[in-house]
C-alpha cells in the first residue's frame, strides 16, 4: 500500500506568477451605480516567500477593460463608454498551508493606477489610489485569486472649499500559473 503526500514542490525565495482572468466592473459616482459589462483582464505578479512560504509579498502590474454601451441598462446615455484600467500595486498574502497541494491564502494590496476613459463624444483619464483585500486558492501551480480594488480619487473643490472624492470598485477573478 502506498500513500499519496499531498504536499507540492514549493520554491523558497521567489515565487514567479503570470496570468489572466476576467473581472466585473463597478464604477459608482454622485448619480448611483453605473453598472458595465465585464471584460477580460490580464496581469503580472512577482512575489518572494518569507518565512517557510507563509508569507509573500510582491508586486502586481495589471490591466482591466469593460465596457457600456449606450443602451446598457435603460442607462439613456448618448454614447458608449470603454474603461480600460492600469495598476500597479504592492501586494502582502499570508499562506495558511505552504507547501502543500492545496493552499488558500487571503491577501491585501495597494498602489495607485489610471483609467482610460473613452466615450463616443469625448475620453479621459483618471488616477487614483487603491486599497485592495484578495483571497484565493493556490492548487500545485495554479493560482485562482479574486481581488476587490477599492479605488479613490480627488475630484476638485466645492464652492464651500470642501475636496471631494469619487470612488469605484473592480471585482476581479483571476486564473494564474506560478513559476
Amino acid at each position: 500500500v502506498t500513500s499519496v503526500p499531498s504536499f507540492a514542490q514549493v520554491k523558497e525565495g521567489s515565487n514567479f506568477e503570470i496570468g489572466g482572468g476576467y473581472n466585473l466592473s463597478f464604477f459608482k459616482n454622485s448619480s448611483g451605480n453605473n453598472r458595465t459589462i465585464p471584460g477580460p483582464g490580464a496581469f503580472f505578479e512577482y512575489r518572494y516567500a518569507m518565512l517557510s512560504g507563509s508569507i509573500d509579498l510582491g508586486v502586481q502590474i495589471n490591466w482591466k477593460y469593460a465596457t457600456k454601451p449606450a443602451d446598457y441598462d435603460d442607462a439613456e446615455l448618448e454614447y458608449d463608454i470603454n474603461y480600460n484600467n492600469v495598476g500597479l500595486k504592492t501586494v502582502f498574502d499570508y499562506n495558511f498551508l505552504p507547501q502543500r497541494l492545496v493552499n488558500p491564502f487571503v491577501g491585501i494590496g495597494a498602489g495607485f493606477g489610471m483609467t482610460f476613459v473613452k466615450r463616443t463624444d469625448a475620453n479621459g483619464i483618471r488616477i487614483y489610489g487603491t486599497f485592495s483585500p484578495r483571497v484565493g486558492v493556490q492548487i500545485w501551480r495554479i493560482r485562482f485569486t479574486c481581488d476587490f480594488d477599492l479605488m479613490s480619487r480627488w475630484t476638485g473643490f466645492s464652492s464651500s472649499g470642501l475636496i471631494y472624492r469619487a470612488y469605484s470598485s473592480i471585482l476581479a477573478f483571476n486564473l494564474g500559473y506560478s513559476f
